[in-house]
């Protein structure tokens, strides 16, 4: 009997779709004619509001938040405002609420700069009487209606703190800062319980990160938090286990770690858990340079996380990938803009994005179910998206240029589906492989023409391949 392997056979074919020219110039006419008709009812409107004299103050009105596309609205986290208490009606009436130099109203106010700052007998503070600490630590943590605020700084700890809040959907928390940010160093803030929002604090340390904990109490009372309009420099945001309901918005998140370093260093910018995470926002941010991911999630999560949504953010430079996900399920990532990443540990499936497994116990818990990444742009990588034992995973009018290697690389040939997506100096299209075959499609760079290769040890397998290389092509170019 030999021993000798079998020998691998490569298959190579050009394929040229048809293109209906007539069809085309037809479909051309119509989209000048109806941009034609939009710009004579845009000026037609123009004029008659100039003639009725009305003066429209376009710049004095902030347009309302609207989420990215295919990413459903949070109940709770990004509209909500302080000001809903200068409404007495809102207010809880065990509390008593001051006006601030703004017009709005507290309950609390801490400035530890103030020269009549103390702590002794003052649990809540007022501006004339401040608090000199942040009130943490207290054993029935913040009531209903709370408005702490934070002014001066910075604020110093030697050991993490504990706020626990305990709003409702009718009376939330708010714990914030000044509109320019209060500094917060050398601290780590564990931020539990429901209806919060924390708000308008810069932190600078290394040893920073805002982590969401249950702590003791139930899973089910651990929920609806957000994070906003905060800087974190050299700290990240991570969601823990039994976290439901959290949004992470308009933050600037950057340098958690050593995005430089050659060892793991894997501290990410916003990680959400090791499972039993639901319902997570993620939008709107800018995030760099951090030890690992600008996003993870899942990592042992069993499959038991799931409905993240990652949308419009500013990510880049990070020692790993983008987005890394692994063991989820129910994943939108929309409208992100991605560059600049050529990790010293780039991963064999991909850079910019990542969906695969992590270690989850059992096997068949293992792998992300249905992601969608829809209108991403990603650029500047040595590869840009990766998958691998995972199952139902679209990508959807993605535009994805100067990557050194492959756009779409993947290890599971099937239930990927690769829609309308535009790619441009890249070194290759899509690779399909296992250990044991794949399938490369690329566009000619000399001709109009995409070749399809494939390599297996059976011809008749090879054959199949190129089949399936021809099909996926034709999804591609469907109108």
């Amino acid at each position: 009997m030999s021993n000798q392997k079998p020998e691998y056979r490569l298959q190579t074919t050009d394929y040229r779709p048809q293109t209906n020219f007539k069809k085309q110039k037809t479909k051309s006419k119509r989209i000048f004619l109806a941009t034609c008709y939009s710009l004579l009812a845009t000026l037609i409107l123009i004029l008659l509001i100039l003639s009725a004299g009305v003066n429209v103050a376009l710049a004095s009105s902030k347009p309302a938040w609207q989420p990215p596309i295919g990413i459903p609205r949070p109940e709770f986290g990004i509209d909500e405002t302080y000001r809903m208490y200068d409404d007495p009606a809102n207010r809880n009436p065990e509390l008593t609420y001051h006006q601030n130099a703004e017009g709005g109203y507290y309950t609390h106010y801490v400035d530890n700069t103030h020269p009549n700052a103390m702590d002794t007998d003052n649990p809540y503070g007022t501006a004339a009487k401040p608090r000199t600490t942040i009130p943490t630590n207290l054993p029935e943590g913040l009531p209903a209606g709370s408005v702490v605020e934070i002014h001066g700084g910075p604020y110093s700890y030697t050991d993490r703190i504990n706020i626990v809040v305990n709003g409702t959907a009718d009376m939330p928390i708010f714990i914030r800062g000044e509109e320019s940010r209060t500094e917060l160093l050398q601290i780590e803030i564990v931020f539990m319980g429901r209806y919060a929002i924390l708000e308008n604090l810069y932190m600078n340390n290394q040893k920073i990160s805002v982590r969401i904990l249950p702590s003791l109490w139930e899973p089910s009372t651990h929920d609806h938090l957000s994070i906003r309009n905060c800087e974190i420099e050299g700290g990240g945001v991570y969601i823990n286990p039994y976290s439901d309901y959290i949004v992470v918005y308009n933050n600037h998140i950057h340098h958690h770690g050593d995005y430089q370093a050659v060892d793991a260093d894997d501290l990410c910018g916003v990680a959400a858990g090791n499972g039993n995470n639901h319902y997570i926002w993620v939008v709107d941010n800018h995030i760099h340079h951090n030890g690992g991911d600008s996003f993870a999630a899942g990592h042992t999560a069993a499959q038991t996380t799931s409905h993240l949504y990652i949308g419009r953010n500013e990510m880049h430079g990070d020692r790993e990938n983008a987005v890394d996900l692994k063991d989820v399920t129910d994943v939108i990532v929309s409208q992100n803009t991605m560059y600049d990443y050529y990790s010293p540990i780039v991963t064999e499936i991909g850079a910019v994005t990542v969906s695969h497994d992590g270690y989850s116990e059992p096997e068949e818990k293992r792998g992300t179910i249905r992601a969608w990444y829809l209108f991403n742009e990603m650029y500047n990588a040595g590869s840009a998206n990766g998958v691998s034992i995972s199952e139902d995973i679209y990508f959807i009018g993605n535009i994805i240029h100067d990557i050194e290697g492959e756009a779409f690389r993947s290890g599971t040939p099937e239930d990927i589906y690769y829609i309308g997506n535009t790619m441009y100096n890249v070194n290759d299209g899509i690779k399909i492989y296992n250990k044991e075959e794949w399938l490369h499609i690329r566009a000619s760079n000399t001709e109009p023409a995409v070749r399809i290769m494939a390599e297996s040890k059976d011809e008749d397998r090879t054959t199949e391949l190129i089949g399936m290389g021809k099909k996926l092509i034709q999804t591609l170019s469907r109108e």
